[in-house]
């Protein structure tokens, strides 16, 4: 699916979800229910505010991996976009 139909609109709005630290980070704080609550609330109210699709993306997993992006974050990731994808109608996009 090329973008013009993933977006019809012009200029369309793609929010990002900044993911609290995952499995395997340094911050990592073993609660990750917390990841999917968050996530799941920010899809939400993103997707009632009129956003357009959404990325969701490790960011505070710092240090990043710069060669090789470990399994479970991989695995976590996945989880959370399916989450969010059988929650809410926008087309969802993955930054690792």
């Amino acid at each position: 699916m090329d973008f013009q139909t993933l977006f019809p609109k012009q200029k369309p709005i793609i929010a990002c979800i900044h993911l609290l630290p995952l499995p395997g980070a340094p911050l990592y704080d073993g609660d990750l229910s917390k990841i999917y609550e968050k996530a799941l609330l920010e899809a939400k109210l993103f997707q009632q505010h009129g956003v357009h699709g959404l990325i969701i993306e490790n960011f505070h997993d710092k240090p990043f991996f710069p060669d090789r992006v470990p399994p479970e974050t991989i695995a976590t990731l996945s989880a959370i976009a399916r989450t969010i994808v059988s929650s809410i109608n926008l087309p969802i996009g993955i930054n690792v």
